[in-house]
């Protein structure tokens, strides 16, 4: 059955258009998606950037460390008042350049702050972390630019517990980036995990590429945004006499509700152009006596700010036909998909559960069951689809031994719970490619990466 949507471009909905007149509960996916605005007309950023430079990352690692900072973070900087901050942490943290607008002379002198960094010195996680916070806590002027964090860390933290933070971090969104096979994956994924919208991200070291490039490219969702702070109501229609939202699962968003009307709100935060968020809703229809034609049942209310700072609210009804005989349609294909990725996700903790207690078969077996889950699926042609076997084909590749998974499995499997939580891209490595919630201008970014790779002195 094709994909009923809603009349506004932005929120569409995807469901069983005709259902049965007894009572039961249908699921229901609303789909929002950021509009693609101009070039100008993104929000300007305030980012934070929060650099390891303790001993472990001398040599080859600080050096690529430097030369994507330059290229993908300072450089991309700079139009529509964008700011920037350097902090950096060994046994202390160092708030080494203020947060400025990134005006020509601010580009060099941040590019030349990069360049003079010398690493040494113990893990303090916590110090740097603090310090970032306490920039955007305690910024002036701006205040309603995008803003977020971006947190890189190579190794364990053996001075101070960062862990204590994460009771402050729900307020920002904090981007961390786990470097090498010697970082503290699990710490660094919380750490996004209890931010608002953060995403953690796996690279790998390797002595011949710079992969911190292809990570820093993320910026590319944070210099496009084109939402501020979208909030979306969900609630049974007020002509739906007895239906009942029984529940909206937006995947790791704050969730507040039930309201004493009976609706929920969640809280997306800011969305880059072309990004989308999807929230599956449970309602609870009633029984009805007679047959009824394009009959409203849900109600969808989102707000948020455009970059102009203008308040924008819209609506969508989700309307539905009940008839005595729908007969056995099949699950909105739109719908089977979102619960195969979310079924995933799951599969995916199983298969982390297992080989964390070193039980490699069990978790290869858990592996193949979300292999014949999507199998169910197959005669779907979806991009999605296809990055959602690829995802397992590499973790299965990082299952061959132990000390394979130890390294490098546990970072990726963290970075793929990310992204599926968060509904945004998150670089994680592997052989096969994995592009679920790439963004045109994330697809820009990754292939200069890739040229600059090619050719260092490569303008982008």
């Amino acid at each position: 059955m094709a994909p009923h949507a809603g009349d506004i471009d932005l929120a569409k909905a995807y469901h069983h258009v005709t259902v049965s007149m007894r009572e039961h509960t249908e699921k229901v996916m609303v789909k929002l998606t950021a509009p693609h605005t101009g070039k100008g007309d993104t929000a300007p950023l305030d980012i934070v950037v929060v650099l390891d430079i303790s001993g472990s990352m001398r040599g080859t690692k600080l050096e690529h460390m430097k030369h994507a900072m330059t290229r993908f973070i300072i450089e991309k900087l700079g139009i529509r008042g964008d700011r920037l901050a350097i902090i950096t942490f060994e046994s202390k943290a160092h708030k080494v350049f203020d947060l400025s607008s990134m005006l020509p002379d601010q580009v060099k002198k941040a590019v030349a702050v990069v360049e003079g960094l010398k690493a040494g010195g113990d893990t303090n996680i916590k110090a740097g972390l603090e310090a970032g916070l306490d920039v955007l806590k305690t910024r002036r002027g701006h205040s309603h630019n995008a803003s977020c964090i971006f947190l890189m860390s190579d190794g364990h933290e053996n001075v101070d517990k960062a862990r204590t933070l994460l009771d402050r971090v729900g307020e920002h969104s904090v981007v961390t980036f786990g470097f090498g096979e010697k970082s503290d994956e699990q710490l660094l994924y919380d750490i996004a995990y209890h931010s608002h919208a953060g995403t953690y991200h796996h690279v790998r070291e390797k002595e011949d590429e710079n992969q911190l490039m292809k990570a820093f490219a993320f910026l590319a969702i944070y210099r496009s945004i084109s939402m501020l702070d979208l909030k979306v109501t969900v609630s049974a229609h007020k002509e739906a006499a007895g239906a009942i939202i029984r529940g909206v699962d937006p995947c790791r968003y704050r969730v507040d509700g039930p309201h004493g009307d009976g609706s929920f709100t969640v809280h997306f935060g800011d969305l880059a152009r072309e990004e989308s968020r999807r929230i599956l809703v449970d309602v609870q229809l009633p029984q009805v006596q007679h047959e009824q034609k394009d009959k409203p049942v849900i109600h969808v209310k989102y707000e948020y700010s455009s970059p102009k700072k203008v308040k924008v609210t819209n609506t969508l009804d989700i309307k539905m036909n009940r008839v005595q005989n729908p007969g056995q349609a099949a699950m909105n294909p739109n719908v089977s998909r979102e619960l195969a990725r979310r079924a995933q996700v799951e599969h995916l903790r199983k298969v982390m559960d297992l080989a964390n207690k070193k039980n490699l078969g069990a978790a290869k077996d858990e592996v193949e069951r979300a292999r014949n889950a999507l199998n169910s699926i197959t005669h779907d042609t979806d991009d999605a689809v296809d990055s959602l076997f690829n995802e397992l084909d590499n973790i299965e590749e990082f299952l061959e031994t132990y000390d394979i998974y130890n390294k490098l499995g546990r970072s990726y499997l963290l970075a793929c719970i990310s992204s599926h939580e968060r509904q945004r891209y998150a670089e994680r490595g592997g052989a096969a490619p994995v592009d679920l919630y790439l963004t045109q201008r994330m697809n820009k970014y990754l292939d200069q990466a890739h040229k600059v790779h090619k050719n260092p002195k490569t303008k982008i």
